[in-house]
C-alpha cells in the first residue's frame, strides 16, 4: 500500500506536493473546516459537489471570520475551499452566492487506494474496504507531506464521512445503498424531462437544466466505469433534488402558458 499511494500520486500529480501549511494557524483554520463539513447535512455538499450557498457574510460567519478577512482565508486553502464562480456576487448581480468545500488531492489519492483495497471484517461483522494507516502515512510522507498534514487529511474525510480511522486501519465509511440501475433510470428521466421543458420553453433556467441532464449523463458513465460508491451516493443526491426543482419549474410553466404548449409540457409530469 505504501508503494501503491506513492505511485498513484506520481502518477497523478507529478510529484506535486500541496502543502497545507500555509502559516502559522493554519491547524485553527483547519479545525474549523472540519467543524463547518460536520454541520452539512448534505453529502453532497460536504464532497464539494453541491453550493454550500450565502452571502458572503453569512458564508465568513461560518468559518468564525468576517467578510473582511475570508477572502484571506480562503486564499490559504485554495484546494479545499472554492468561492462560486471566482467570486462572490455584487449586489446587482443575479447569480448564486456561496462555496464549494472541494477534496484535497491527497484525499482523492486515498479514496484512489481504497477502492483497490482488500476487505477486512469490522467489529460489527461488515464487510469493507481498508487501508493500514501506516501504509498511508508512509506513502503520503515520501510525497513531503508532514504526519500533521496526513492527521488533518484524515479527519478532513472522516468530516466528509468519507473514511473512519478505527484502531490501525482507514476504513471506508458505510453509506445508504443506491442502485446503479435505479439511479440510471432516473437520470434518463431527468434528461429527458429537462430536454422537453427546454424545446417548450426556451430560457436560461430551463437551457441550463438541459445541460445538467447531460452531465448528469456523463457522470454516470463515469460511475460504471470506475465504481466509485461516494459519487454514486453525490449523484443521487443530486438528482432527486433537481427532480424536484424540474417538476416545479414544469408545473410554473404548465400553470403560465397557453393550450398550445400544454400538451408537451404536461408529459414531463406524467
Amino acid at each position: 500500500m505504501k508503494k501503491t499511494v506513492s505511485e498513484l500520486i506520481d502518477a497523478r500529480y507529478g510529484a506535486q506536493y500541496e502543502t497545507l501549511i500555509t502559516y502559522k494557524q493554519w491547524r485553527d483554520n483547519l479545525r474549523t473546516y472540519i467543524s463547518v463539513l460536520r454541520q452539512l447535512s448534505s453529502f453532497a455538499q460536504k464532497q464539494g459537489f453541491a453550493l454550500v450557498e450565502g452571502t458572503k457574510e453569512e458564508i465568513a460567519k461560518k468559518f468564525s471570520t468576517t467578510a473582511a478577512t475570508f477572502d484571506a482565508f480562503q486564499a490559504r486553502f485554495p484546494d479545499l475551499l472554492k468561492i462560486e464562480g471566482g467570486s462572490f456576487p455584487g449586489r446587482r448581480e443575479a447569480r448564486k452566492s456561496g462555496v464549494l468545500l472541494t477534496r484535497h488531492s491527497l484525499e482523492e489519492i486515498i479514496l484512489t487506494s481504497l477502492e483497490g483495497a482488500p476487505p477486512i471484517t469490522t467489529r460489527e461483522r461488515k464487510t469493507v474496504r481498508a487501508l493500514k494507516v501506516n501504509d498511508v502515512y508512509g506513502g503520503a510522507t515520501e510525497m513531503g507531506y508532514r504526519a500533521d498534514e496526513i492527521k488533518f487529511i484524515l479527519e478532513i474525510m472522516e468530516a466528509r464521512d468519507l473514511v473512519e480511522v478505527v484502531g490501525a486501519w482507514v476504513q471506508e465509511k458505510s453509506r445508504p445503498s443506491v442502485s446503479l440501475d435505479a439511479l440510471a433510470e432516473q437520470v434518463m428521466r431527468f434528461r429527458h424531462d429537462a430536454d422537453l421543458l427546454h424545446a417548450a420553453v426556451h430560457q436560461p433556467e430551463t437551457e441550463l437544466f438541459a445541460q445538467r441532464g447531460n452531465k448528469y449523463s456523463n457522470q454516470l458513465k463515469e460511475i460504471r466505469k470506475h465504481h466509485r460508491e461516494a459519487e454514486l451516493v453525490v449523484l443521487d443526491e443530486l438528482v432527486q433534488s433537481d427532480l424536484r426543482v424540474l417538476h416545479t419549474l414544469v408545473i410554473r410553466e404548465i400553470d403560465a402558458s397557453g393550450t398550445c404548449r400544454k400538451n408537451a409540457l404536461g408529459r414531463a409530469t406524467e
